[in-house]
């Protein structure tokens, strides 16, 4: 993605497929641990590229122009993009 090093929206795309899903399910299982309580895990799911129908645009008016798109990497400031390797095409051709 060419925002990566800048958009604060996915800070794990450069993980490899075995990283990633281990990750997110050490997350999980240390919040059911929280509760003390057990269950199996099954494997996650994994949304391919260009599938997420959810993601969280930031919008803002100067003046007369409307700017949208993704919020900076550690920063309220809001970057402009063209498209986006995770989002649903027809998110993307929003942007």
């Amino acid at each position: 993605c060419q925002y990566f090093t800048i958009c604060g929206g996915c800070k794990l795309q450069h993980a490899s497929l075995q990283f990633y899903k281990k990750y997110k399910q050490d997350l999980i299982a240390d919040k059911i641990k929280l509760f003390s309580a057990s269950t199996i895990i099954n494997d996650l799911v994994i949304a391919p590229p260009h599938s997420r129908r959810r993601v969280q645009m930031e919008f803002a008016k100067k003046n007369d122009k409307v700017f949208m798109g993704f919020k900076q990497l550690n920063s309220h400031k809001i970057i402009d993009v063209n498209s986006c390797y995770i989002a649903d095409t027809s998110l993307v051709s929003l942007f």
